[in-house]
């Protein structure tokens, strides 16, 4: 008998049925791999109420979950509490634990943690610390959505020039307004940029799968990843994918560096599931972790699953290890129960 993996989603968007909506992209493509693997597959649309939501689960106790949930009410701060909800219910889950995902949910939290341990990531702080007149020192910053992982209408504007306290804190104020949602400011590092592809193997430990360098198409003053160039299909901007920037592999030096500064990343904040991890090395050659995207897009051209390829993954691989990784985690977690 087969089986069952319920994978777990967003509710539909008013686009969910056009195939280029990423969420549609995403669950198509995990579902027919996941079929291909042997799995019985169930989708199920997050229920705003969580009761009925759990009621729901309770009955109909899928061996395995495979979570794809990154917001819900439309918040991506509340996106861990899924991972509660599953956690109580004792069925195993794919992705990284609800304390864990509290965590690394939080950029300001998680860079906090990086930096207790000795881990190097760029200045960060929020609005509140800037109006204290609390100010790291005069440069350049790049304003972030706090609690969202998908470059949240990140853009070129979103680097900005501050002499002062009161300068960068009307530029994170201007740039909450324009997202809604909380926001942090951090040095902005300008220099190469890599992914690296992470994930929980089914002996507990992290793996890395790849490491690639991102190459942008264009050379601009200010090069970053653009939410416009991820998310939005109308815009004039290709989709970001290998085809329209290219992933580079960089030299064996530089790899075996960065995987072990990966791996004591992956270690030191408690990960588990699977995970991005994006690294920039300044002009003097420092590695500074500038962002830990905990339960990436796993969508075909994605970043995790297109920097996993350049490792030689292949994404079926890169799947069946992803569920292994949650179902010997999970049975280990309750063996003594």
């Amino acid at each position: 008998m087969r089986q069952t993996i319920a994978i777990v989603r967003n509710r539909k968007s008013i686009d969910y049925a056009q195939k280029n909506d990423p969420v549609h992209k995403q669950v198509s493509f995990i579902s027919r791999l996941l079929r291909e693997l042997g799995w019985n597959v169930v989708d199920v649309e997050v229920d705003p109420n969580l009761k009925k939501f759990q009621s729901f689960l309770r009955e109909m106790q899928p061996d395995i979950i495979f979570n794809l949930v990154d917001t819900f009410m439309g918040s991506g701060e509340m996106a861990n509490l899924m991972t509660s909800i599953f956690s109580n219910l004792r069925i195993p889950f794919t992705g990284t634990d609800s304390t864990v995902f509290a965590m690394t949910n939080d950029k300001l939290t998680t860079k906090w943690h990086l930096i207790a341990a000795g881990l190097l990531t760029p200045e960060g702080v929020d609005e509140k610390v800037l109006f204290r007149g609390c100010f790291p020192g005069p440069g350049r910053y790049i304003i972030k959505s706090r609690f969202d992982h998908s470059s949240l209408e990140l853009n070129e504007t979103s680097v900005v020039h501050a002499d002062n306290a009161h300068m960068l804190f009307s530029a994170l104020e201007n740039n909450k307004l324009k997202l809604g949602a909380a926001c942090i400011v951090e040095r902005f590092i300008a220099g190469r940029e890599f992914s690296v592809s992470i994930a929980e193997s089914s002996a507990g430990k992290g793996f890395v799968f790849g490491i690639a360098e991102i190459i942008f198409s264009e050379k601009k003053q200010i090069n970053i990843v653009e939410y416009k160039s991820l998310w939005k299909t109308a815009s004039l901007k290709k989709q970001i994918t290998p085809e329209s920037f290219f992933l580079k592999k960089p030299t064996t030096e530089l790899t075996q560096r960065i995987e072990r500064k990966a791996i004591d990343c992956w270690e030191e904040l408690g990960l588990c599931g699977y995970a991005r991890i994006v690294f920039r090395i300044d002009e003097e050659g420092k590695l500074y972790i500038i962002d830990v995207s905990p339960n990436p897009n796993l969508s075909k051209d994605g970043a995790f699953l297109s920097t996993a390829k350049i490792g030689g993954w292949t994404s079926p691989d890169v799947i069946s290890m992803i569920v292994d990784g949650a179902m010997f985690r999970h049975q280990n977690k309750y063996k003594y129960d």
